[in-house]
Parts: structure tokens; C-alpha cells; sequence
């Protein structure tokens, strides 16, 4: 559906989700079926966590840490530690 960069370095734990597909939030909008991508971008020296889910549009920048089963639904500040659901900052990775 759109495109997913991935830097150098980056780990990938089990059944992550990378999802680049979305569709309309207006209802009468939906209704048309229609459906377009967002990409993703995935700087280097990445961590991600098990079962973690990336939405459309969203870029992690480098030496980020994605705890496992986070739902990472906007942008990720380079270094930082992120979790939960939805994903929020926790530390930085330093």
C-alpha cells in the first residue's frame, strides 16, 4: 500500500505489525471504500519490540527503543525509550 524504510541496524522482535494502509475517518467518506497509504521510516540502530503495531505515517527516528507490544501511533524522538497504548516516551535510551 506505501512504502516502509528501514535503516541500518534495526531489530525486530516477533509479530510486530508494520501497518501502512488507512482509510477515511468520515463516515460518508468510508462508505465509498475507499482506501490510501501512509508510509512508515525506520531510522538506524532501531529496537522493536514483540508484537509491537506501527501505524501509517508514523517515523521513528534513530537509536529509538519500542518496548514490546506498544502501539506506536505518532512520530518517535531519536533515542528515546517509548511504551505503551498508545506508545508514550519513557526515557531516553542514553
Amino acid at each position: 500500500m506505501a512504502k516502509i524504510s528501514i535503516g541500518d541496524k534495526v531489530m525486530f522482535g516477533p509479530n510486530i505489525q508494520l501497518l501502512t494502509a488507512s482509510h477515511p475517518t468520515n463516515s460518508q467518506v468510508r462508505r465509498k471504500d475507499l482506501e490510501f497509504g501512509k508510509s512508515i521510516e525506520i531510522s538506524n540502530e532501531v529496537w522493536v519490540g514483540g508484537g509491537a503495531i506501527i501505524y501509517p505515517g508514523v517515523e521513528i527516528d534513530e537509536g529509538v527503543v519500542i518496548g514490546a507490544g506498544s502501539v506506536v501511533t505518532k512520530n518517535v524522538s531519536p533515542k528515546t525509550i517509548v511504551a505503551g497504548n498508545p506508545c508514550k516516551n519513557i526515557s531516553n535510551s542514553d
